[in-house]
């Protein structure tokens, strides 16, 4: 039977922006609510599951404020 590996996720659920968002300009005037839901999954266990190092970690803070860059766009869909 082959080796089985443990999963590991970094999940932000309903991550909340404001969005220039719509098809035409009048619906992009006013920004409109949008949840961003992500899932990062890793085929292995993530290095920082073994070294307890904060430096091997993936920052959700950081992917979150990646996110945040979409606030200052404004997009047609």
């Amino acid at each position: 039977m082959p080796e089985q590996k443990l999963g590991s996720a970094l999940t932000i659920d309903d991550y909340e922006l404001f969005i220039n968002i719509g098809v035409g300009e009048s619906e992009r005037e006013k920004k409109q609510r949008i949840l961003f839901s992500i899932d990062i999954n890793f085929q292995d266990v993530p290095k920082a599951s073994i070294t307890d190092d904060i430096e091997d970690t993936i920052c959700y803070h950081k992917v979150c404020d990646k996110l945040r860059d979409f606030n200052d766009r404004s997009f047609n869909t």
